[in-house]
């Protein structure tokens, strides 16, 4: 008696399994779907449909939120179509939601300017009546949302050094500087004092970057960057080659650099 009662409870059991994993599947596949319906919007320029994938209620660090729509809108109305295809795409069923996990390339014209990007973003998503909707975490929404925008201004701020280096111009380079700049025991005052310092006694420095790589953390960017560096120091050549990490704080007067020289 007992065994066949056990052999009912393994039979119910192995059933109950059967279905949790036919569900779990199934459930995979519309998110994968539902996915892949988002990218097909964006590249096919439906500015309605694709953001219809994300919850009313979808807020971005780069705008407010009519904002943001509004640029979506704007350019994906423009001539030519960005292409974007996922390289990799992991889905997990969470109690809360679904997480996942994607890489990405995309290439076109982005707030007037060509672009690429090749990266990974981990969305969050929620139920939406019978399918899903993307609550959190979308690098592209970012991008056409403003997030372009920011990278732009975040160049101009490389730039603006560059020329402060060439020129030796101590005011454009304490433009540059966040008032709050607090880095390995220099403040605003000491790099201030230092950058002084270095424009007496080097008779030229010339300063070249390679495209940093930007990412973004609220109202703080780190920029990682590769440089060469040729200066003539008291009839000196010196000459340095390296890589650097930044950080840069968005302020009421644009991005400056907080962290880093």
């Amino acid at each position: 008696m007992k065994k066949a009662k056990n052999k009912q409870i393994l039979s119910l059991f192995l059933i109950f399994f059967a279905l949790l994993i036919s569900c779990t599947a199934g459930d995979v596949q519309k998110v994968d779907a539902f996915l892949n319906s988002c990218i097909y919007a964006l590249n096919k320029q439906d500015a309605q449909k694709f953001l219809a994938c994300f919850a009313p209620e979808y807020a971005d660090n780069f705008a407010p939120a009519d904002l943001a729509r509004q640029r979506i809108k704007e350019e994906l109305g423009k001539d030519l179509a960005p292409s974007c295809r996922i390289l990799a795409r992991k889905i997990t069923l969470t109690p809360g939601g679904v997480s996942v996990e994607q890489e990405f390339q995309l290439e076109g014209i982005v707030s007037g300017k060509k672009r690429s990007y090749r990266e990974k973003e981990k969305l969050a998503l929620k139920r939406a009546g019978e399918g899903w909707e993307i609550a959190s975490g979308s690098s592209l929404y970012a991008i056409f949302a403003g997030r372009a925008l920011e990278e732009d201004a975040i160049s101009e701020v490389l730039a603006q050094r560059v020329r402060a280096l060439q020129l030796k111009e101590l005011k454009l380079f304490q433009a540059l500087l966040d008032p709050e700049y607090n880095f390995r025991g220099k403040d605003f005052k000491k790099l201030q004092a230092e950058m002084a310092d270095n424009f007496r006694n080097y008779d030229s420095i010339r300063l070249e970057l390679d495209r940093p790589r930007v990412s973004f953390r609220g109202d703080r960017a780190e920029v990682v960057e590769g440089y060469r560096m040729k200066a003539l120091y008291r009839g000196q050549r010196l000459e340095f080659n390296d890589t650097e990490k930044l950080e840069l704080r968005r302020t009421p007067q644009g991005w400056k650099i907080s962290k880093g020289l």
